[in-house]
């Protein structure tokens, strides 16, 4: 079995990865965490996790006001929102940035696709459903703050 080139990105595109996913990492460790101090020191946050508690798992319109409600408690806190705006806007440029270093190599992917599978060295594999149909919601929603999901651009999947 031949195996597969190796994809390689250029130094542009790697440096500009490492870069988002850096910061992506540290807003997701560091301000995440002094998010959450903030959301719990918050009386009114205490105050609804009582709430919360006192909710049987049934109870989804009264979930969904308390997330609701949670939602503006953290909005209140300034690392909150910086984390939010950094997941955000590093997704969408991770998105953006990865067609570029992608389409660059191409060639190498689609030759990738087009390789036999290597297979595993425990002798397992994994074979999807073709007819399993999708979630209704699944189409609709943007994973990873990528535009259209990770199928909205052909190289992703």
């Amino acid at each position: 079995m031949v195996a597969a080139p190796e994809v390689r990105l250029t130094q542009r595109g790697r440096a500009g990865m490492q870069f988002l996913g850096h910061l992506r990492g540290i807003s997701s460790g560091h301000l995440r965490d002094l998010a959450w101090d903030q959301f719990a020191a918050d009386s009114d946050a205490h105050s609804l996790s009582e709430v919360a508690e006192a909710l049987r798992p049934s109870d989804t319109r009264k979930w969904m006001k308390v997330v609701r409600d949670a939602s503006k408690i953290a909005a209140r806190s300034d690392a909150y929102r910086f984390e939010r705006f950094y997941q955000f806007v590093g997704g969408h440029e991770i998105f953006v940035r990865g067609i570029c270093a992608t389409e660059e190599c191409r060639d190498v992917i689609e030759e990738n696709r087009r390789a036999a599978p290597v297979p595993r060295e425990d002798g397992s594999s994994l074979e999807l459903c073709p007819g399993l149909p999708l979630p209704r919601y699944f189409p609709a929603v943007e994973w990873h703050t990528q535009p259209g999901g990770w199928d909205g651009y052909d190289l992703y999947g």
